[in-house]
């Protein structure tokens, strides 16, 4: 297997690379110090690392004086407190053997694999063809490369390493285009780079080492979880050169893209010698890795399984914040929201409910709670928001929902079923636009929040709105006060002698709502203000014909 000492006397060609992982490693000690006062046991560990990989002791302590603002004896002190000294790696496995593994330094096959590892991880890193720019491909190099070499040396563990190369090659949202023209999020591909590309490495360099001393047989790892192609196989016995009773490299999948060593696998294999090695996993042990279960909203689901659907939620909750980085309302991407303690579902086809329409839903309610049994139409209803509200709060009322888009009817349907409303709640196709049929019917309250932006404001709206809301739903004409005045002229009428009119307005608009109300025969007209004190809600009582 590859040591980290090793990697001292590289080819120059990865004299940049040792330099940066010297600086990352001693950087990340005295971040660690600094926090602590003291040298943690990741510190001890990662100290120790740092003289495995060449950097001297004596080394250490001066740049880790350096990054504190101590003096070196400060630091000495502290190491000396902490018992760490100079230590040495040794191969426990070929050393048991009798064996000595070829020295890295003396074996330019070895440092060839070693490149080749860096150069060729899954053909995401030096064959890469495209990323956003020139500059973000090759810090997306220099990342993977540097978060690699760490993982090798044990001086950080896969997650640290990952969170440094992505913050290292993080460049607005760049991403990685493949050969094969997929593309992934940076932080995607670093991964998957790592991952791949630090036990390919490994493995190549652990074969090769192998056959040198002369071990045929190695041992595969094993784990919970495992792909079922791979379960079959893992914490058997693997004969690198074919040999009877036992498997091959070719059962194994060895050198395949879904096979041992492949994409995101994450077994490796250590040497074995008959008579001295001990076997790392029982037939009663791996039995056991394959039965493991996890228990998943009330259910027991295989390991596996398991972790199929952690990817996928992983994947989900990328491909979510992505949408939403980029200005996408939260509504929107998870199908939902609550209004006056409703669920909703929600749609790009309807406008996503605000706080401040709950003060008009407020006045409303407060207004029908003496009124017995009696109908409310909800109209440019939308979700259905208002008129639900309403009815869930009122139990003798009867609310209809009228909604001109179909797909907003839709959901205003969705919403009904949902909320257990239907015996009291129906959805009725309804252009606000229009003079309305007589056999609607009297209503005792209509309600409305209609489209009130002025047609040239909504350009100038927030892009999460002017982008993904609906138009139809914003755009109340020239002055924004286009609904207003056909649903005062047109639907009057449905209301009752004494019936109340309902309105949402926008900012600056409550008193020429007032002046359309009162010359359509209103009376009694009130405005209220939202949360914000800005005024919101107009309402107001038919009193005369006109």
């Amino acid at each position: 297997m590859l040591t980290p000492d090793y990697l001292l006397h590289c080819t120059d060609s990865l004299t940049e690379l040792l330099d940066a992982y010297d600086n990352a490693v001693v950087s990340d000690i005295a971040r660690r110090i600094v926090k602590t006062g003291y040298v943690t046991e990741t510190a001890k560990h990662q100290i120790r690392q740092a003289q495995q990989m060449g950097l001297l002791y004596e080394d250490i302590i001066r740049e880790i004086a350096q990054r504190t603002n101590a003096t070196d004896s400060m630091v000495r002190a502290l190491f000396e407190d902490a018992g760490v000294e100079t230590v040495q790696t040794d191969n426990r496995l070929y050393t048991a053997a009798g064996l000595q593994p070829t020295d890295l330094r003396a074996s330019p096959a070895m440092l060839q694999m070693l490149q080749a590892g860096y150069e060729n991880t899954l053909g995401t890193m030096h064959n890469l063809t495209l990323t956003t720019a020139n500059t973000a491909q090759q810090a997306y190099i220099s990342a993977c490369d540097l978060a690699m070499l760490q993982v090798q040396s044990g001086a950080m563990s896969y997650q640290q390493a990952i969170r440094a190369a992505i913050q290292s090659a993080a460049s607005d949202g760049a991403r990685v285009l493949y050969p094969s023209g997929r593309t992934d999020r940076i932080e995607v591909a670093v991964r998957r780079a790592v991952l791949t590309g630090v036990a390919k490495t490994c493995r190549t360099i652990g074969e090769y080492n192998a056959a040198s001393c002369g071990c045929d047989l190695m041992e595969l790892s094993a784990h919970a979880g495992a792909r079922p192609s791979h379960a079959k196989w893992q914490g058997q016995l693997v004969s690198l050169s074919g040999k009877r009773g036992y498997l091959s490299k070719d059962d194994i999948g060895y050198g395949s893209g879904d096979g041992f060593g492949g994409y995101n696998c994450r077994h490796d294999w250590y040497p074995f010698f008959p008579g001295i090695s001990q076997r790392n996993y029982s037939q009663e042990k791996l039995n056991q890795l394959e039965t493991m279960t996890v228990n998943y909203n009330g259910q027991e689901i295989p390991y596996y399984d398991a972790t199929q659907e952690q990817r996928r939620l992983e994947r989900r909750v990328r491909e979510l914040t992505a949408r939403h980085l980029a200005g996408e309302p939260v509504a929107y991407l998870i199908g939902e929201w609550e209004f006056y303690g409703l669920p909703l579902d929600i749609s790009p086809a309807v406008l996503i409910p605000r706080p401040d329409t709950e003060v008009l839903a407020t006045k409303l309610i407060d207004a029908a709670r003496g009124a017995g049994a009696c109908r409310i139409l909800d109209l440019c209803a939308g979700s259905g928001c208002i008129g639900l509200a309403a009815a869930a709060n009122l139990p003798n009322a009867r609310v209809l929902l009228g909604e001109y888009d179909e797909e907003a009817l839709k959901i205003c349907r969705q919403n009904i079923r949902r909320n257990r409303l239907t015996s009291r709640v129906a959805s009725l196709k309804l252009d606000a636009r229009e003079k309305p049929s007589r056999t609607l019917g009297e209503f005792r309250f209509l309600v409305s929040n209609p489209p009130y932006i002025p047609s040239a404001d909504i350009e100038t709206l927030d892009a999460s709105v002017r982008e993904h809301e609906p138009r139809l739903a914003l755009d109340g004409g020239e002055d924004g006060l286009d609904f207003y005045r056909v649903i005062c002229e047109k639907w009057r009428d449905v209301l009752c002698e004494n019936g109340m009119l309902f309105f949402e307005v926008g900012i600056g608009q409550a008193d020429s709502v007032l002046r359309i109300m009162r010359s359509s025969g209103f009376g009694d007209i009130q405005i209220v203000k939202d949360l914000n004190n800005i005024p919101r809600v107009v309402y107001g009582t038919r009193v005369e014909a006109i």
